[in-house]
């Protein structure tokens, strides 16, 4: 008991750090390091390891060692696509059991946060709780315990894909908007606006991929038009659930 104790406490503080990007994409992971760090042997802190290897958050190089995982657009777009999914499926059981008085309370502090000056990291981090508050209740409301599970690990690289999207004007609108149709019980107008909101989001990020992408790369002689990222964005259209091409906010 003591020895899982252990292991799901290491698993915990490793996830923290993928997930704030104190361990970056890619980076090696020192289990002697993080052995001496928490004071234990190295085999807790494996063990807790290939726990994260089999969420996707690391991956594992045999005779090499732990890496942080790396998302590419391939994994935005699969990852964006099922929450459009899992967000689609469970709205009808949200707009049943959802209270209206968390709806209209969620409403408020968005509103609030909309009109309040502040530094805008902060504002930033705010913007997040209330994001993840917000889609997790959703899914909450599914009462399919499957479905919590699921939308748990890819919410996971939502996180870490939220420190690459500073946008908050737009999307803070988009809830507002979203928030309105639930209180009106308008399924057909939260799913539109729920779908345009997860697609403007990914094409932030395939954008912002792309310009980290260009930037990496600067100088070498690469086709645009055989990239990942030309093909990614004629296969998914780079639309928004409206239809328009881009990111525009609703």
């Amino acid at each position: 008991m003591l020895r899982t104790s252990l292991v799901d406490q290491i698993y915990q503080i490793i996830k923290q750090k993928i997930l704030s990007l104190e361990l970056s994409w890619n980076q090696r992971i020192d289990t002697q390091q993080l052995a001496e760090e928490f004071g234990v042997s190295q085999t807790p802190v494996r063990d807790a390891l290939n726990r994260l290897a089999a969420d996707g958050l690391v991956k594992i190089q045999p005779r090499v060692g732990y890496y942080v995982m790396q998302a590419g657009p391939e994994d935005v777009v699969e990852i964006y696509d099922l929450r459009i999914i899992f967000e689609s499926y469970a709205l009808p059981a949200a707009i049943q059991h959802l209270r209206r008085a968390k709806i209209e309370k969620l409403k408020e502090k968005m509103e609030r946060l909309q009109r309040e000056k502040m530094n805008e990291d902060k504002k930033r981090k705010e913007f997040q709780k209330l994001d993840e508050q917000l889609h997790r209740s959703i899914i909450e409301s599914s009462n399919n315990e499957r479905l919590k599970n699921f939308f748990s690990q890819i919410y996971d690289f939502v996180i870490i894909f939220q420190h690459m999207d500073t946008a908050i004007s737009g999307p803070l609108e988009e809830h507002i908007v979203f928030l309105d149709a639930l209180l009106r019980q308008d399924l057909d107008k939260a799913r539109s606006i729920s779908c345009a909101h997860i697609c403007n989001a990914r094409d932030r990020l395939l954008k912002k991929l792309k310009e980290t992408c260009q930037e990496t790369v600067k100088g070498l002689s690469i086709d645009p038009d055989t990239s990942v990222f030309h093909k990614l964005s004629k296969k998914s259209g780079m639309r928004n659930a409206y239809g328009k091409r881009g990111q525009g906010n609703l």
